[in-house]
């Protein structure tokens, strides 16, 4: 028995071994290609087709990567077909069956962004040249979890993976930038740079992008050759009394086939189909190989047959994939004036929040840390102005109720710092968030952009300064006991010591008028003074003339007025100083004269105002097709605003998209009207056989070959749910026409209340200029008036007075710091309006780093036509308030 199997096993060893073969080879192919394989594929087909699609330079996407930037912070450097498993929820872990094991566990994280924000801020803050720039940053880590704190006892011990590590662990890494001294200092452009790898909406977005592409592949595939090959091997035991009989076979049956869609509907099917059977017992023959030729054509002639029908999933996909890709496009802008301006959002909602975090942008950002500053100078200002008064109320100067006035006013201005303080820290965070950053990463942001009206701020608060300074020592000079010209030396050697008067117009125009009067004896300086008297007299009635003939006054004439004038007023100083001389000492005289000197120092501080006013930073313009349109809006508003019209309506992104999906709802009238008519169908069909029950798998013969010719029709006699798709259809086109007109009409109010803003902003930007000289000026005032002593005669009530004169000088120095935030608020309010205003132009070109180029950038806070203005050194501009320096006690 044993031999008689042996030798039936020898005689089937041949087929086993072909069978062997066989299941070796359906082992390796039947799982098919590699990830790797599939997603390398996928990528390539998608960067072909992006590349296509990105011909116009308008929509040109020029790395549209899908995968993390290696220095993003969710960069990936794992396989991305096998990423190790992200660390679980312990209780997840525990409580849920555990299908898969996974071979490591690892919380992933990029650490790039870190090395290059240190880059940058050693870049900023000490620049480097470029052999000191690192050349390479560090790949992202991976950061191995720690094994969780044990469970509570009784609870089910997790088990760790073949790394060690434990499926449940923290999830964010120990290492952190909190003991970093220094903030890492940010400009703009960097910061756009970071956030255009580093945002996690932004890098959403690129996705989307790529899976837009997908279906376009997809539905290119369906119109290619389509191969498929089908085994089924079956092996069949079967006993003698079993309903097929005693069968020990093996049974296989493949096919190998081919399908064509082609344009017009038209579908081609080709398919070779072979049955094999081995049978290993009986007396049938051993083998049995059969094979059946398919070939099969068929086309619709009517209902869903022809172009319009057939290629309109692939002409949807194609034009669907070239609306993200504008959409993409336009994105870009908008993520650049989200990041720099503001706007918008960092991303979709969250469920821990349930919110979406606002975008508070670079420049709003830098502003209000501007703000705070404002607040910050105010409240050191107070702190001085409480000790002066603290200082005059011990000497019993003032009473108790101005010194509670005082703190009072400092006790707000705390409140105000106190409050902006958190606002500044609340609005960095949330930009970090908007960049992708931990928010424990210590950093702060370039204040490029508002640095020049910081130093003309501070140049203002030079001129104040230096003002208060010169007419402290002018008042103090009334306390002494000159004698003789004593006190005309002390006047001159203030005017010879420059500060106010160094490089002015009056500092020279003083001093020559000063040598003539003093040459002048008695009566011609009487004579000179009547004659300079009756010309002022003329002279103004011209002016009077003037005005009322509403023409306007020749610069000669007002020239001429003012030099009058300082003339009179050098006279009348000649005329108190001999005065004085002549009965010393004096205390009315030498005040009189002060007082006429006191004339001057104020024209020389008016003098540096006004060079001042010509140096504020000039906002920049508003260029399109070669045209100011701030400058056009001036003489003709319509025309400014037909001209950006129409530049919006030509070359905005999304209208284009808006025109083309009115086409694809009046393309879907005509394919859902070929869904109402009826079947008309041709089909070709050939079959040939090889012969049966024999081992003949290609013996293919024109005798055992058969044809068919199918017509097939069917009449439209219900189409209900056709005649409402179709008439669907064409209401669904009425509607994307009356879009189409609305998002025309949004783009035209868009682009027209931008303009309207720009105006306004522009209006107030030289508004707030005037409040804040004026806000100076009434600090300077108010507090010349509470240390001026009383004049002569004077009878006043002397609390309420020095109330009245307290609050006057609180108001001042609170209105300082409004000035200051609305003057910023304007400049930042114009700048990101006019971002804003080129972006809904769609005239905003941006560069690879994600930067905007802007071919219109702000001015200098100098304007070059004017060359450098005698005004006090840049360097040697006062910080602080002019409030309260030392002086006398009031009144």
């Amino acid at each position: 028995m044993m031999h008689f199997l042996a030798s039936r096993w020898t005689e089937a060893a041949p087929r086993r071994r072909i069978l062997v073969g066989f299941f070796l080879i359906l082992s390796v192919l039947a799982p098919g290609c590699t990830r790797n394989f599939f997603r390398r594929r996928a990528d390539a087909e998608v960067s072909q087709i992006l590349a296509e699609k990105s011909s116009d330079p308008a929509w040109l996407v020029e790395d549209p990567y899908v995968y993390p930037d290696r220095h993003a912070r969710f960069a990936d450097p794992t396989d991305p077909d096998h990423p190790p498993m992200p660390p679980d929820d312990w209780a997840a872990w525990n409580l849920s069956p555990k299908p898969q094991k996974p071979r490591n566990v690892a919380y992933v994280e990029g650490t790039g962004y870190r090395e290059l924000l240190a880059a940058w801020d050693a870049e900023n803050r000490a620049p480097l040249s470029d052999e000191q720039l690192p050349d390479t940053l560090p790949a992202p880590r991976v950061t191995p979890v720690a094994q969780p704190s044990p469970p509570a006892d009784g609870a089910p011990k997790i088990g760790e993976t073949e790394g060690g590590a434990n499926p449940a662990g923290a999830h964010r890494p120990a290492e952190c930038d909190v003991r970093r001294k220094e903030p890492y200092l940010l400009k703009l452009e960097q910061a756009l740079e970071l956030a255009s790898f580093n945002s996690r909406d932004f890098q959403s977005h690129r996705e989307d992008l790529y899976l837009a592409a997908l279906p376009v592949t997809l539905q290119r595939f369906s119109f290619t050759s389509q191969f498929e090959a089908i085994n089924e091997t079956i092996r069949e035991w079967a006993g003698p009394e079993s309903s097929v009989g005693d069968q020990n076979r093996w049974l296989g049956t493949s096919t190998l086939g081919l399908r064509k869609l082609f344009a017009t509907g038209a579908l081609l099917t080709a398919q070779l189909t072979n049955q094999t059977i081995i049978n290993l017992t009986g007396n049938q023959k051993h083998t049995i190989s059969q094979s059946t030729a398919v070939l099969s054509l068929a086309q619709p002639l009517l209902r869903g047959g022809g172009r319009a029908v057939t290629l309109e999933p692939l002409t949807l996909a194609e034009r669907n994939l070239l609306y993200v890709l504008r959409q993409f496009a336009r994105y870009h802008k908008e993520f650049f004036v989200d990041v720099a301006a503001g706007g918008g959002s960092v991303g979709g909602n969250t469920n821990i929040t349930g919110a979406t975090p606002a975008a508070v942008g670079y420049y709003p950002t830098v502003l209000q840390r501007q703000q705070l500053r404002n607040a910050e100078q105010n409240e050191r200002a107070f702190v001085r102005t409480l000790r002066y008064f603290q200082a005059l109320a011990g000497g019993g100067g003032i009473s108790r109720l101005q010194v509670d006035q005082v703190q009072q006013a400092y006790l707000q201005a705390r409140s105000t710092v106190l409050q902006r303080q958190q606002g500044y820290a609340d609005a960095m965070d949330q930009f970090k968030i908007q960049l992708g950053l931990p928010t424990e990463i210590p950093l702060t942001l370039d204040d490029e952009v508002v640095e020049p009206l910081t130093a003309q701020v501070r140049r203002y608060e030079a001129v104040e300064t230096t003002y208060t300074d010169t007419v402290s020592e002018v008042r103090k000079l009334a306390a002494k006991k000159f004698v003789a010209n004593e006190l005309r030396a002390a006047l001159l050697e203030l005017l010879a010591r420059g500060g106010l008067f160094e490089g002015t117009q009056i500092h020279r125009e003083l001093a020559q008028q000063v040598e003539i009067w003093q040459e002048l004896d008695a009566e011609q300086l009487k004579k000179r003074a009547d004659d300079l008297r009756r010309e002022r007299v003329t002279l103004r009635a011209q002016i009077n003339r003037l005005d009322e003939e509403q023409k306007p006054i020749p610069p000669q004439l007002a020239e001429r007025l003012r030099l009058v004038r300082l003339d009179l007023d050098v006279g009348s100083l000649e005329t108190a100083l001999r005065a004085h001389e002549q009965q010393p000492p004096n205390t009315d005289l030498i005040r009189r004269a002060l007082d006429e000197f006191t004339l001057f120092v104020a024209v020389a501080r008016t003098e540096r105002i006004d060079l001042l006013k010509k140096r504020w930073p000039k906002l920049p313009p508003i260029c399109v097709n070669g045209v100011n349109l701030l400058d056009l809006a001036e003489k003709d508003e319509l025309a400014a605003q037909g001209l950006a019209g129409k530049v919006a309506l030509n070359s905005r992104l999304d209208l284009m998209n808006q025109h083309a999906q009115v086409v694809d709802a009046w393309r879907q009238i005509a394919v859902t009207a070929n869904s109402l008519l009826g079947v008309v169908n041709v089909r070709y069909n050939l079959e040939a056989l090889t012969p049966a029950n024999e081992a003949k798998p290609l013996a293919f013969g024109g005798g055992r070959t058969r044809q068919d010719l199918t017509f097939d029709t069917e009449l439209p006699l219900v189409r209900k749910l056709e005649r409402n798709t179709y008439r669907s259809s064409l209401i669904e086109y009425q509607r994307q026409r009356r879009d189409l007109m609305l998002a025309e009409d949004q783009v035209l109010f868009q682009v027209r209340q931008d303009l309207r803003q720009l105006q306004q902003l522009a209006e107030n930007y030289r508004i707030q200029q005037v409040n804040l000289e004026l806000a100076y000026t009434q600090v300077t005032l108010a507090l010349e008036e509470f240390r001026a002593p009383p004049a002569p005669g004077e009878q006043r009530d002397s609390a309420s007075a020095a109330a009245a004169l307290t609050r006057q000088l609180l108001d001042a120095q609170q209105s300082v710091p409004q000035a200051q935030d609305a003057l910023f608020a304007a400049w930042i309010n114009y700048l990101t309006t006019r971002m804003a205003f080129y972006r809904d132009l769609e005239l905003m070109r941006i560069d690879a780093r994600g930067v905007w180029i802007d071919e219109q950038p702000a001015t200098e806070d100098r304007n070059p036509e004017q060359g450098a203005a005698p005004v006090l050194s840049d360097d040697n501009f006062a910080p602080a308030s002019p409030l309260v320096p030392p002086g006398p006690a009031p009144r």
